[in-house]
C-alpha cells in the first residue's frame, strides 16, 4: 500500500488503489496535499478552512477533512454525522477575513457512526462542475492567484 499504510483507514477505503489521485487532508485550517501514488506531500503554504451548512441551520467550521477533486469527493470527520442523503453547502475559505476560494453543494452519501470507523460522513459534491474543482485544485496547488478570477 505505500503512502497508504500511515493514513487513517477511512482514507484507504475511500480512494481505490489504483488510483493516482491527489488527496488534501485538512486539520485546524492546515492543509496538505498527498499523492496516493507515492509521490512526496506537500503543505499548502496558506490556510485553508471548510464550513458547512445543512438547511436553515447556521454554518459548522469542521477541523479535519479530505477533499478528493477528481473524484468531486470529501469526508468530513465529526462526532455527530448528518443523516445520508442530507443536502449541504461546503464553502471552502481563506481565514480570518473568510476569502471564498471555492461553494459547493453536496449530498452525504455515508454517515459512519459506528466504532471500527472514524466518525464523520463522506460527501459527494453534486454541482460542483469540473471546471470548479479544477479551479480550487488550481488555487491549492498555487497555479491561480485569487486576484485572478474570471467573471
Amino acid at each position: 500500500m505505500g503512502i497508504l499504510k500511515h493514513m487513517p483507514y477511512w482514507i484507504r477505503r475511500w480512494v481505490p488503489e489504483d488510483t493516482t489521485d491527489v488527496l488534501y487532508l485538512g486539520h485546524h485550517c492546515n492543509l496538505k496535499r498527498i499523492h496516493k501514488g507515492g509521490k512526496p506531500s506537500h503543505h499548502i503554504p496558506f490556510p485553508v478552512c471548510l464550513a458547512a451548512q445543512h438547511d436553515a441551520d447556521l454554518p459548522i467550521v469542521y477541523e479535519d477533512f479530505s477533499l478528493n477533486l477528481e473524484q468531486g469527493t470529501a469526508f468530513v470527520e465529526t462526532d455527530d454525522p448528518l443523516p445520508e442523503g442530507s443536502q449541504l453547502v461546503l464553502h471552502f475559505y481563506i481565514p480570518p477575513e473568510k476569502m471564498l476560494l471555492a461553494e459547493f453543494t453536496g449530498e452525504v452519501i455515508t454517515a459512519n457512526r459506528g466504532d471500527n470507523h472514524p466518525h464523520g460522513m463522506y460527501i459527494e459534491l453534486s454541482d460542483g462542475t469540473s471546471h470548479s474543482l479544477e479551479m480550487l485544485g488550481e488555487y491549492l496547488d498555487e497555479h491561480r492567484h485569487l486576484l485572478d478570477r474570471v467573471a
